[in-house]
């Protein structure tokens, strides 16, 4: 690179000296043979700047005198400055995934066949040509569906001219590397083979049929969001590149191991997955988000054990009558809400609370929302653990209860939560207190919602910091409590 720079400074300090030696008698220097030789090895180089054009310029315009000759080297100059603008699109040409083939070969092709023969680099240029040409694959695609609109607009690909049918050129299919339509046959899908994002946003619900949707070809995917109708399942292991996993369908995934997925892992959503048994996955530092929801059909897993990076939400609906574990930790939000059907043929449906084996929220330092509805815990719950807790929700609780109709929860079995200064909401609805119970929640300075629904004796009194009469939520609503003719004691 040095000496490329540093060629037409020597070439400018060379014609200086010999200019200044106009009584050397010897005249032994051939500017013809000279300039042509500046010229050829100018045109060898990988990249060549202006600055080697204007040195070649003062040597054919300066030091030529004959004009036949410098008719030739002006042509062989020219050549040059072609090659100038030829060199980075040939480096197009090579490494661009999404350039236009056959119109950059043609553009390439015409400034090459330009230069004068004289050139030797024509001919190495023809030859590299050709043989990215030969590399190009022509064959032809042909689709089912209808993609004619998404490829022009998103991708500038046009069908192949001069056909009576609609096909495309299987070089332009393999630069696309996201498809975001409506719905997609599983024969066309697959006919794509560079795919990093697949959204298929399916109208009105309708998904995707068939019996087992295999995406193991696409190992660099990255986004998958997609609607599968029922019997169809996913199948993604060899998906390791995943960041985004948006996935409905009743029979979609059976198991789900994240540490099978991938590692770069930022959203998992899974909809209506009613037959996932198992979800699993060790600490993640990308996980964000983990939404386990239903549109119609309630997940029924027997286990779910999950690691976030300690800022992770998880938001799940639940409906198994029992899970063997349910475990989370580096959570910064959890919401889980339970109630599976006693009976599916019973009119009205009535619910019945979740029975947990093993539960564990413990390591989970920086928790600041905790919801849980309708969960049969298998013991008492310690929420001292949780220092940055700001939202409090417990309704229809059980905890070991052994009638799954029960959701009520003796007081005793909550601890630590009146020694957290950052709460600001706080609803136990189902609670059972014991008789004549003062409630302190003095050190929660912070508090705009008190929602206590008790089953059974109600609270005595319960004592709260004066500051929280003043305090307002962001949509200036007052500070609320209930039940509102319990006795309240302010206190500093």
């Amino acid at each position: 690179m040095q000496q490329r720079y540093l060629r037409p400074l020597l070439f400018v300090v060379m014609l200086a000296g010999l200019g200044s030696c106009k009584k050397d008698p010897i005249k032994s220097i051939d500017y013809n043979a000279l300039t042509e030789e500046r010229i050829l090895g100018i045109s060898e180089l990988n990249a060549i700047s202006n600055e080697d054009i204007t040195a070649l310029e003062n040597l054919v315009n300066e030091r030529i005198t004959d004009n036949s000759v410098k008719a030739r080297l002006t042509e062989m100059l020219n050549s040059v400055k072609l090659l100038q603008a030829i060199l980075p699109k040939m480096e197009l040409l090579r490494t661009d995934p999404d350039i236009n083939f056959p119109e950059k070969y043609e553009e390439i092709h015409g400034l090459v066949t330009e230069m004068s023969d004289e050139i030797p680099r024509k001919k190495v240029l023809l030859d590299e040509l050709e043989a990215n040409r030969e590399g190009y694959d022509n064959s032809e695609v042909r689709f089912t569906g209808d993609f004619e609109y998404y490829l022009r607009e998103y991708f500038k690909i046009e069908p192949i001219p001069g056909k009576n049918y609609v096909a495309y050129l299987r070089s332009d299919i393999d630069r696309v590397d996201s498809l975001i339509v409506n719905a997609v046959a599983y024969a066309d899908l697959m006919k794509f083979n560079a795919l990093k994002i697949i959204r298929l946003q399916s109208p009105n619900g309708s998904g995707i049929s068939g019996e087992n949707f295999n995406l193991n070809k696409f190992s660099q995917l990255e986004v998958l969001n997609i609607i599968l109708n029922d019997g169809v399942k996913l199948t993604i292991d060899s998906c390791h590149n995943l960041q985004e996993l948006d996935v409905t369908g009743k029979d979609a995934l059976q198991r789900l191991d994240l540490a099978g997925v991938s590692e770069s892992l930022k959203i998992l959503k899974l909809n209506d997955v009613l037959n996932l048994k198992t979800l699993i996955s060790p600490e993640r530092t990308s996980l964000e988000e983990v939404w386990l929801t239903s549109g119609g059909y309630t997940p029924k897993p027997d286990s779910i054990i999950l690691g976030g990076n300690g800022s992770t939400v998880f938001i799940g609906a639940i409906a198994s009558k029992e899970m063997k574990a349910l475990k989370l930790s580096g959570m910064e939000n959890i919401q889980i809400s339970g109630g599976a059907v006693v009976d599916e043929t019973a009119d009205p449906l009535v619910q019945q609370t979740i029975r947990i084996n093993e539960f564990d929220i413990s390591n989970n330092p920086g928790l600041k929302g905790l919801i849980i509805s309708q969960l049969n815990l298998p013991g008492g719950l310690d929420l001292a653990p949780f220092p940055e807790l700001k939202g409090l929700f417990f309704s229809q609780l059980a905890i070991n209860a052994q009638d799954p109709l029960h959701m009520e929860y003796p007081a005793s079995e909550l601890s630590g939560f009146t020694g957290l200064e950052k709460l600001e909401s706080i609803t136990f609805s189902g609670i059972v207190w014991p008789e004549n119970t003062t409630l302190d929640l003095r050190k929660a300075r912070n508090l705009l919602w008190v929602e206590l629904t008790s089953e059974g004796p109600e609270l005595k009194k319960i004592i709260l910091h004066k500051d929280v009469q003043q305090n307002q939520s962001e949509y200036g609503d007052p500070f609320y409590l209930y039940p509102e003719d319990v006795e309240v004691e302010y206190v500093d």
